[in-house]
């Protein structure tokens, strides 16, 4: 695998001393990024703010801050995949504060009481929660 991966047409934004904000353009229409100069290759073109061109990050930069998926990359399976998307929902909403459990639950109640129009699969998402 190689250590470096380049991205092109990248635009750096914000700078600090220990990081660079950039635009990076994907085929899901794009996103910012936070890139430390530490994960920037030194024969990069984007290494300051204003700078514009082909940024090259450490191959394990671009895994770890997910921009491999914004490219559609599916450089490893999560191992959350081969569960359900219930149980998936489950183990995130047990992480939520009971004020935000609340929140989610005024949210879904329409979702659930609209049926085959908001949700068609017909399944309970409510069930979800943990109350």
């Amino acid at each position: 695998m190689p250590k470096t991966v380049s991205i092109h047409d990248v635009e750096a934004l914000h700078a600090t001393e220990k990081a660079l904000r950039c635009e990076i353009p994907s085929p899901r229409g794009g996103f910012e990024a936070w890139v430390p100069l530490s994960q920037i290759d030194e024969e990069s073109e984007v290494r300051n703010m204003g700078d514009h061109g082909t940024l090259i990050v450490t191959t394990w930069w671009y895994h770890a801050s997910k921009t491999d998926k914004q490219f559609g990359e599916q450089t490893r399976r999560s191992p959350a995949r081969d569960r359900g998307p219930l149980e998936r929902a489950k183990e995130l909403v047990v992480k939520l504060t009971p004020a935000e459990q609340t929140e989610l639950v005024e949210f879904l109640e329409p979702i659930r009481r609209e049926g085959p129009e908001l949700n068609p699969n017909g399944v309970d998402i409510t069930d979800a929660v943990p109350f």
